[in-house]
């Protein structure tokens, strides 16, 4: 909602995709912050992108302006497969875990681990298509439907 509030200077960020991939990347690459004596600080580093810049992440891509045809195409598309893998992946990523704490320790670990991250990741996003093809674009279509003629 804050974000929405601030939106009206949209097209500000012109290169907001670079931006924002670039500074998700710095976020994302940071190691785990505070030893064992101070575990607090990678808690207070958590916070502080969670609640400041993921929301200014969001902001910076909202902003943008897309006056190429594919682009558009293409953010629409993952824009509409984001929530469907949001619902879909907590399953997967359940099983990918249970298998990590299961074979710790393996002489082959690390190449599997990185072949069924791939696999997870690659599944994650087969069934979040799946559930936007088959559940989630038919019931928008029905509710719209049922809307439109309702009011009419």
């Amino acid at each position: 909602m804050m974000i929405d509030s601030f939106h009206s200077s949209a097209g500000l960020f012109t290169t907001s995709f670079c931006c924002g991939s670039l500074l998700l990347l710095v976020l994302l690459f940071v190691p785990r912050l505070g030893g064992d004596d101070a575990i607090w600080m990678n808690g207070v580093y958590e916070t502080f992108v969670i609640t400041v810049m993921f929301p200014l992440i969001i902001y910076i891509g909202a902003s943008a302006v897309s006056a190429e045809n594919v682009l558009s195409t293409v953010c629409k598309f993952l824009g509409d497969l984001s929530y469907p893998i949001y619902i879909t992946h907590f399953p997967i990523i359940y099983l990918y875990s249970a298998w990590i704490s299961d074979h710790r320790g393996e002489s082959d670990f690390q190449l599997w681990t990185v072949v069924y991250g791939l696999l997870t990741f690659g599944l994650s996003i087969a069934l979040g298509y799946a559930a936007l093809k088959c559940y989630d674009e038919p019931v928008r279509k029905y509710i719209r439907r049922k809307i439109f003629v309702s009011n009419q």
